[in-house]
């Protein structure tokens, strides 16, 4: 069954904007703002397969409803999955941006571009990509 048949998830198509991937993200808990540390779009690897701790940060708006979210991780030269998340989101407000957090482990099977891609309710809403280079010498 998609997502939407036979469920309670609806709402509009939120639009995308702005999506990151990073090393970590903090919350104040005062002001609730987010600080994005490490951002990168590559990534210099010694050894093949190689395991992370990413975060992905997107920032959504026009979004009100139920959402079922999927997160994929795709290496862009064979168009293979590598990784894949998943996750819900009841968002009440229309006229504010919403943000979601991705932490996830991930393994880069081998060198090349690779792009996360974001979908609301089984709808593309963008993507977010970087590069697994193999680092011969030391690593940056």
């Amino acid at each position: 069954m998609a997502a939407g048949e036979g469920t309670d998830i609806q709402g509009p198509l939120p639009v995308l904007l702005a999506m990151l991937v990073c090393e970590q993200v903090i919350t104040d808990k005062d002001t609730n703002k987010k600080s994005l540390i490490g951002i990168f779009d590559q990534l210099h690897i010694r050894e093949f397969p190689a395991s992370f701790s990413m975060t992905v940060f997107a920032r959504i708006a026009d979004a009100k409803g139920k959402y079922s979210l999927k997160l994929e991780l795709a290496h862009l030269q064979d168009d293979k999955i590598v990784e894949e998340s998943h996750g819900f989101a009841d968002i009440e407000n229309r006229t504010s941006t919403h943000d979601l957090l991705f932490n996830l482990p991930i393994v880069i099977p081998k060198e090349g571009f690779y792009e996360f891609r974001l979908y609301a309710n089984n709808a593309y809403l963008g993507r977010a990509a970087f590069q697994a280079v193999h680092e011969r010498g030391e690593v940056k």
